[in-house]
């Protein structure tokens, strides 16, 4: 497509507080609206023309929403080398959670120019969408990653301002006493070792992933305790850090576990006759995948007969209920330490992690977290 530079003269106010008039040229951008630009220097129009005719013909580009995400967040591909660079997170599982939402993008509005696309549009099919409404934000702001791609592939398109979708997401129930005893039976869970996979995660204040990645050389038995030092993401890869670590800041914490709990944990280590490196628990040889811990969890839950009408009950009310009971038999700061939750107290702590200065201090605490299930 031929494109024409026009020529127009415009009054501006100069920093000095005087007018003066200056030459501009304006021409159509691939969303047909026009672009302003000064001719530099210009005084004369003779020499606003001479400007515009030595100018080569502006990059107008147009593609759709398809042709612009196909390649993000792929690996190897420029968008990817490009985040990286950038600092932004290129860890496996971000990769297919954004990759899931590009599908969604491109099946939704994989044919339409991107330049075209209006906010009401998008949002009115996500009011249609029978999503939660994290669910929704999180589509929204890989949506704008996409506009943020298609500047970088030289599209003149603005980036758009959602407005973000109310969260409706339920809070995390904690079990009383009674709910724990009729959770935690046998007979409720389809092994053994399922049964001491969640109970170990409670008694430890343990996130499913953490739970999952526990190793025997985590489990600290004369100091009645176990060593947190990572977790299983939902592809199986471990990290050797912390949620809330890094390989720079490992967040590592020691938990106390009740006594009764610590016998149950080293009969089944020396029965399994595992080595230092070995999961604690497996299914099928390989560490408990999460949708299967899920799983039996509901099972259980189910069969325990608890009441669940308007109440969220996954795995992480386990961890809920820890925080809660902890805090009823330690102070908070012992109940912080333990269950690793950061404060401006106990930054400096976690940056240089001490194993045995942490057993050390927490060891006073034993007889109070004997009574965990009391």
């Amino acid at each position: 497509m031929a494109v024409n530079y026009h020529l127009y003269k415009k009054t501006v106010t100069l920093k000095s507080g005087k007018q003066s008039k200056k030459w501009y040229y304006w021409y159509y951008g691939s969303d047909k609206t026009q672009v302003r630009k000064s001719c530099k220097g210009c005084v004369s129009k003779a020499e606003a023309q001479a400007y515009i005719d030595s100018l080569p013909p502006p990059v107008i580009c147009s593609a759709t929403v398809s042709h612009i995400a196909k390649d993000m967040y792929i690996p190897d591909s420029v968008h990817y080398d490009r985040r990286r660079q950038f600092g932004k997170s290129i860890s496996p599982r971000t990769m297919l959670d954004c990759r899931a939402y590009v599908k969604y993008i491109i099946d939704a509005f994989g044919d339409r120019r991107i330049e075209d696309l209006r906010v009401p549009e998008i949002q009115q099919y996500l009011l249609n969408c029978d999503k939660s409404g994290s669910w929704k934000n999180r589509f929204q702001e890989i949506f704008c990653e996409i506009y943020d791609e298609a500047i970088w592939q030289g599209i003149s398109v603005s980036k758009p301002s959602f407005i973000k979708f109310k969260r409706n997401s339920k809070r995390q129930s904690v079990l009383s006493t009674s709910e724990l005893q009729s959770l935690f039976q046998v007979k409720n869970f389809s092994s053994e070792m399922f049964y001491l996979f969640f109970i170990v995660c409670l008694s430890a204040g343990m996130r499913l992933g953490e739970i999952r990645a526990f190793r025997v050389c985590q489990f600290l038995k004369k100091e009645q305790a176990i060593l947190i030092d990572g977790f299983l993401t939902s592809d199986g890869t471990r990290n050797p850090f912390n949620k809330t670590g890094s390989l720079e800041n490992l967040r590592y914490r020691v938990v106390l576990i009740p006594e009764n709990i610590c016998d149950i944990l080293s009969k089944w280590i020396q029965q399994n006759i595992y080595s230092e490196n070995d999961f604690v628990f497996t299914f099928k040889e390989k560490p408990v995948r999460q949708e299967l811990a899920e799983k039996e969890f509901a099972r259980a839950l189910s069969k325990s007969e608890i009441f669940t009408e308007n109440r969220k009950i996954t795995p992480h009310a386990l961890r809920y209920t820890y925080v809660t009971r902890t805090r009823h038999l330690v102070d908070t700061s012992a109940t912080m330490l333990m269950a690793g939750h950061s404060s401006a107290q106990m930054s400096n702590h976690y940056t240089q992690f001490e194993l045995e200065e942490t057993v050390r201090q927490l060891k006073p605490l034993i007889p109070q977290v004997n009574r965990f299930f009391s």
